[in-house]
């Protein structure tokens, strides 16, 4: 494992997390002021299985992120507790050939230009946002892109885009809302939302739970 901690710095062109077959690797950002710093993009699952932690206060910039590049990768990013932070300046990718996971909690938060869960067919994109978690997708966020797709937010968790798609050519899912702790999730696409663009997309919404947009589209072709 590979320890950023106690105010130390990492900074690096380009960032590999998990690169061979049957192989893992992890990296561990700790602390305030602990900052890993890659130019290019951060791949966590290349072939093998990655995983990222940022904890207590740790931040990683990165030019962009996958999470599972490869089919049969597995890539996790794991970001907890208040002032952790993750930002890319390109987009995010959770789940291009492989299965990727994004976990917020505790007050964590993620920024990203766009994003995209379950990019290509027969892979897997997992978000979770709990805790008072946050994350700003960017401009646009596809949950099912060709692949699957599932985006939970509770116990305070939030989430903000542009235009948002749930079961764009993939099959997608969003649910909202916890009674853990009686504070509100919500998930805001100040653009156009579209449930079901090319195959299946579906939303729960539940106690706690809030879903604003700008505006919405059900069911170009199947949608719940």
């Amino acid at each position: 494992a590979l320890q950023v901690a106690a105010g130390g710095r990492l900074e690096t062109l380009l960032g590999t997390v998990g690169a061979v077959v049957l192989q893992s690797a992890v990296v561990d950002v700790s602390d305030a002021h602990s900052l890993w710093h890659n130019t290019g993009t951060t791949v966590v699952g290349a072939q093998g299985n990655g995983t990222v932690t940022v904890r207590n206060g740790g931040a990683v910039e990165s030019g962009g992120l996958i999470l599972g590049q490869e089919r049969g990768s597995l890539g996790r990013a794991q970001l907890s507790g208040q002032g952790s932070h993750w930002s890319t300046v390109g987009a995010i990718t959770v789940g291009q050939a492989g299965v990727g996971q994004l976990m917020l909690d505790s007050g964590a938060s993620f920024s990203s230009a766009s994003a995209a869960l379950g990019a290509l067919p027969l892979s897997s994109g997992d978000v979770q946002v709990n805790g008072g978690a946050t994350w700003n997708a960017g401009s646009s966020l596809a949950v099912g892109l060709f692949g699957s797709g599932t985006l939970a937010l509770a116990d305070g968790g939030n989430v903000s885009t542009g235009s948002m798609t749930v079961g764009q050519l993939g099959t997608g899912s969003v649910s909202l809302g916890s009674q853990v702790s009686g504070s509100t999730s919500q998930l805001v696409s100040t653009g156009v939302l579209t449930v079901g663009q090319g195959n299946t997309g579906s939303i729960d919404i539940r106690s706690g739970g809030s879903l604003r947009s700008g505006d919405t589209t059900l069911g170009v072709n199947e949608g719940i």
